[in-house]
């Protein structure tokens, strides 16, 4: 296109550009080298106009844009979910739910041996311990917090999943929701408070922009439960805790697995922001086309990402992202590769394209 061109991409460590540490967001410990942006404006600005749907400058980066932790960092008690491990671990977080750390999947499960912690819903107020919430004094703010940035925090399950993980298992839990839904309704109130205090209490210290809050509705073919379930049962605490988010300044993220396109009308009513699902499950280019101007989009491309692609390959994955999700804002993204040349050329590409093409989007 005739906007091409306009911003460098710099080689690899390329002699004379100024170069930055970035912590990788997936793999523990692993330090990654960028070049430096030349940015117009505070990431968090043009994050924020991005999500107001709006022209932002370029499209968000959370590999480079954003601080991004887990409320385990900040929570004293709390435990700290494994990510990008080689091995298999098992623990319990700190409801007592076990669980195990699946390498193949790339993320934990409800242990098969574990024990449920609630084996009838009716009883839950005498087997549910809710944790207390106390901040450990993390030294982020002084040491490593950067206004410029967007801070993001992973606050993880939310109603439904909380529902699962306490009875061991989703047959538990969605008999439980159609058996007895006066007791699953008070359990969603009860936790809803607890997850509303919880929040509060790390507003106390820390100017969060993004929550992350992670509820999965469906498998691969459908969702978990019916519209009438999540009308009568899930919608209103969802509500609460969404606008409680919102109320503070920040913008409400929902990660949720499966295909659940048919709860959109009621994502779109409580007043989520940010869509972060499964591309296998959903068409995410046509959810754009239809509702990307009521909401945006956490997009993740990691086909590329223990792969061995060519630099042309990566350079047309990144135009494709933001080519296909880019209009008008509403959409966000990563950098998802292990290896650093491939994430350096991925990430300078998202930059330098995604400027050009908001340059010519400006212009139009």
């Amino acid at each position: 296109m005739d906007y091409m061109g306009a911003y460098a991409r710099p080689a690899y460590m390329q002699e004379g550009i100024k170069v930055v540490d970035v912590k990788s967001e997936f793999f523990p410990g692993q330090l990654f080298k960028f070049p430096q942006p030349d940015y117009p404006m505070k990431p968090i600005d043009n994050f924020k106009l991005a999500t107001a749907h709006k022209t932002p400058c370029w499209m968000p980066n959370a590999t480079i844009d954003f601080q991004s932790y887990y409320m385990s960092e900040f929570l004293e008690g709390f435990v700290i979910f494994p990510w990008g491990i080689d091995e298999e671990v098992v623990y319990k977080d700190e409801f007592g739910c076990q669980w195990k750390y699946i390498v193949s999947a790339g993320g934990a499960m409800l242990d098969p041996g574990g024990k449920a912690i609630v084996d009838d819903v009716t009883k839950w107020e005498k087997l549910v311990k809710f944790p207390e919430i106390k901040l450990n004094g993390s030294d982020f703010m002084e040491k490593t917090h950067d206004p410029d940035k967007v801070f993001r925090v992973d606050i993880f399950q939310g109603l439904t999943e909380r529902l699962v993980g306490l009875m061991g298992g989703y047959t538990e839990a969605m008999l439980a929701l159609a058996e007895e839904p006066e007791a699953c309704a008070d359990f969603f109130e009860a936790f809803t408070d607890w997850e509303i205090a919880q929040i509060d209490k790390l507003y106390e210290k820390y100017p969060i922009n993004v929550i992350i809050y992670h509820d999965d509705w469906g498998t691969e073919r459908d969702t978990f439960f019916s519209e009438r379930t999540m009308e009568e049962l899930v919608l209103e605490p969802t509500r609460r805790i969404v606008q409680h988010v919102k109320s503070k300044g920040a913008a409400f993220e929902l990660h949720s697995c499966g295909a659940i396109g048919r709860f959109m009308k009621y994502i779109l009513d409580v007043g989520i922001d940010i869509l972060q699902i499964q591309s296998r499950a959903n068409d995410i280019p046509q959810m754009k086309r239809d509702f990307g101007d009521k909401i945006c989009f956490n997009i993740y491309d990691n086909s590329l990402a223990s792969a061995t692609p060519t630099e042309s390959e990566i350079v047309t994955a990144a135009r494709k992202i933001v080519d296909t999700f880019g209009e008008s804002g509403g959409a966000y993204t990563h950098t998802f590769m292990v290896n650093p040349e491939y994430a350096w050329v991925l990430t300078n590409e998202l930059y330098a394209y995604s400027r050009e093409y908001y340059d010519y989007e400006r212009k139009a």
